[in-house]
């Protein structure tokens, strides 16, 4: 009776309340805004969001929400397109980059699940802060796929240990279907899970039901969403370019790029840097429960899997993907797991209630900025005055249209 009481107050006590919520939201919302502050004061177009999405959907009267790019469904670029097309286009990269703004926080603000493995949300935030990176991330609908891994990192924490797992499973579902279909992760996110429960399951012993039917509903969208994604990708691969072997210097150069990406440089001897995050991982594991060990198992593999993936199919031009200026975002998500699995051993290691971790990491991280002044934020964007261009547009004009970055440009055709 006991234990029934305690598990009912567990998962009442997971349900998360509205206040909470709404401030994890608003701390993700400052966190993307501090990170390109140009964003929104003057919005511009970067790469994609002009050629794949705003020009397309111009052209189109139907939503193209399942039009497939490089191989895979970008659903949430798509809808925004969609939405903007409602609008006269001076309006579309302020609705595009908005979008970026609110899509990006609302992931953030599902890392309040990593709890489970004692991770406050302001340790979970601090490396998506501080954290140097190229910028390229941030700011722009094209690049907020990246950042939607935080929502799958998420569902992982609430696969493996639960608590409010009913908590609204429609719009969970809903959400686990738009972020599944926007970008190739959910293919990484469902096989990393399937080892995490399988590492569970040989640590706890069988599993008595793998779980709630709020989470058994996400992760099957989840999956079916991985499976179309996948499917695309097969369909649609490129053969006109061989296979290239995953070779040892490929290997080699991987190690020491994830280096130079995690700090911005090489800070100590190339394999001293993997030695010493095996220790890391190993402490960790040491020191947690089966459910918290599987979150750190898959979401370890998450983060490494696409980087050998990217490694593998883009061999050709590894040494520029590798360089931080360059390939920054396929890092992306395996940075920020650094930083928390540092947090968390912190944790493990500091007594109960202690602020000694959260202080160590800040100092940490922001030395780490201090030494990469460049890398804290987007550098802004060149300002070519859009909205010149965009009521041409709205008059019917065919006319090619300058985007950043450098040399890229949009043409639209004329409306007839």
């Amino acid at each position: 009776m006991n234990t029934l009481a305690a598990e009912i107050r567990r998962r009442v006590e997971r349900v998360p309340s509205r206040p909470a919520v709404a401030a994890a939201f608003l701390a993700g919302v400052l966190v993307l805004a501090a990170k390109a502050p140009d964003a929104l004061r003057t919005p511009q177009f970067w790469a994609e969001d002009g050629v794949v999405f705003f020009v397309p959907q111009h052209a189109s009267s139907v939503p193209l929400l399942f039009e497939p790019h490089a191989g895979y469904l970008h659903f949430l670029p798509r809808l925004t397109a969609w939405a903007a097309s409602g609008f006269s286009a001076v309006h579309a990269p302020l609705i595009y980059n908005l979008a970026a703004l609110l899509f990006g926080a609302a992931a953030l603000a599902s890392l309040r699940q990593l709890d489970r493995l004692g991770l406050g949300f302001a340790l979970a935030l601090a490396p998506v802060l501080l954290a140097p990176t190229n910028g390229e991330v941030w700011g722009t609908i094209t690049n907020v796929q990246w950042l939607m891994q935080f929502y799958l990192v998420s569902m992982l924490a609430r696969l493996f240990q639960g608590g409010g797992e009913d908590f609204a499973p429609v719009p969970r579902a809903a959400a686990a279907f738009a972020v599944g279909l926007t970008g190739p992760f959910s293919i990484f996110a469902v096989l990393s899970a399937s080892v995490g429960l399988l590492w569970l399951r040989w640590r706890a012993g069988p599993l008595q039901r793998v779980r709630s039917a709020g989470v058994s509903l996400e992760w099957t969208v989840l999956g079916l969403c991985a499976a179309l994604q996948a499917l695309l990708i097969v369909t649609t691969a490129n053969t006109d370019t061989p296979p290239v072997a995953f070779s040892l210097d490929v290997a080699l150069g991987l190690v020491k790029s994830v280096q130079v990406h995690v700090f911005g440089a090489q800070w100590m001897p190339v394999l001293l840097f993997p030695i010493a995050l095996l220790a890391l991982l190993a402490f960790v594991l040491r020191r947690s429960t089966a459910p918290q060990q599987a979150i750190v198992v898959a979401t370890a593999l998450f983060s490494v899997s696409q980087m050998v993936a990217v490694a593998h199919s883009r061999t050709d031009q590894f040494q520029q993907v590798a360089s931080f200026g360059f390939g920054d975002r396929y890092y992306f998500l395996f940075k920020m797991a650094f930083w928390w699995l540092v947090a968390v051993a912190m944790v493990r290691a500091a007594p109960p209630r202690s602020h000694l971790p959260a202080i160590v990491l800040f100092v940490a991280l922001g030395c780490n900025a201090l030494a990469m002044p460049n890398a804290f934020q987007r550098q802004p964007l060149r300002d070519l005055h859009w909205a010149d261009y965009a009521r041409r547009i709205d008059a019917g004009e065919a006319l090619d249209v300058p985007i950043n970055p450098v040399s890229w440009q949009i043409h639209v055709p004329a409306e007839h």
